[in-house]
C-alpha cells in the first residue's frame, strides 16, 4: 500500500506509513523521527515544512 506520509524512527531504524496528517504531525514533532509527506514533496517537523528538492540537483 502506498501512504501519502512516511515516518522513519531513527533510534528503530524502521520505517512505518500512514495516510492520517494528524498522526504524521505526531512523529513530526519529536527529533527521534523523521517523517516525509509524499504527496507534497515535503519534509515535516514541529511547526516548519521544507521542500524536498530532487537528488540530481543535490551536490
Amino acid at each position: 500500500m502506498k501512504y501519502r506520509y512516511y515516518i522513519t524512527d531513527l533510534i528503530e531504524g524502521v520505517v512505518v506509513g500512514t495516510n492520517s496528517r494528524a498522526i504524521a504531525d505526531h512523529f513530526a514533532a519529536s527529533d527521534d523521527y523523521f517523517v516525509v509527506d509524499a504527496q507534497n514533496g515535503l519534509w515535516l517537523q514541529s511547526d516548519e515544512e521544507f521542500e524536498i528538492n530532487e537528488a540530481e540537483n543535490w551536490e
